[in-house]
């Protein structure tokens, strides 16, 4: 038997995004990436490929290859916040640069999907917490 299959994780950008889905087949569950991109330009750059996994993890690593922390997340399933928490501060983490892009541009989309404070320590470290989210966070001496 096969089930509906559930968007687990999206991420949206202009003219595309990339989704993982999670489905059960056979009592089996499935996660399928589907990525997909517009090309205005009629060059023949257009992507639509849908690739299947055995676990959301391993279906992550597709979505890795791209600079999904900066696209606009619009989906990610309670199942699996932790781990794109994890994954999002070891991306953050591993950048080179002050942070400032993130920091100006993503950082508040983030804390309200994930329902977390997301920061950056005197040292530059970026963490998460589950603390109350505070709309003045440099009271906290947060950056």
């Amino acid at each position: 038997m096969r089930k509906k299959p559930e968007y687990v994780f999206r991420i949206l950008g202009e003219g595309g995004g990339i989704g993982i889905s999670r489905m059960t087949i056979n009592g089996q569950q499935r996660f399928l990436t589907a990525h997909h991109e517009f090309d205005p330009s009629d060059e023949g750059l257009e992507v639509n490929k849908e690739i299947g996994y055995s676990s959301f993890e391993e279906a992550f690593t597709y979505v890795s290859k791209y600079p999904w922390h900066l696209l606009y997340m619009e989906r990610v399933h309670e199942d699996y916040r932790i781990f794109v928490l994890d994954r999002l501060m070891e991306v953050l983490n591993g950048e080179r640069g002050d942070g400032s892009y993130y920091r100006e541009r993503k950082r508040e989309d983030h804390q309200e999907l994930f329902s977390v404070r997301i920061f950056q320590d005197a040292s530059g470290v970026w963490s998460y917490s589950f603390e109350k989210i505070d709309p003045s966070p440099k009271d906290k001496g947060y950056k």
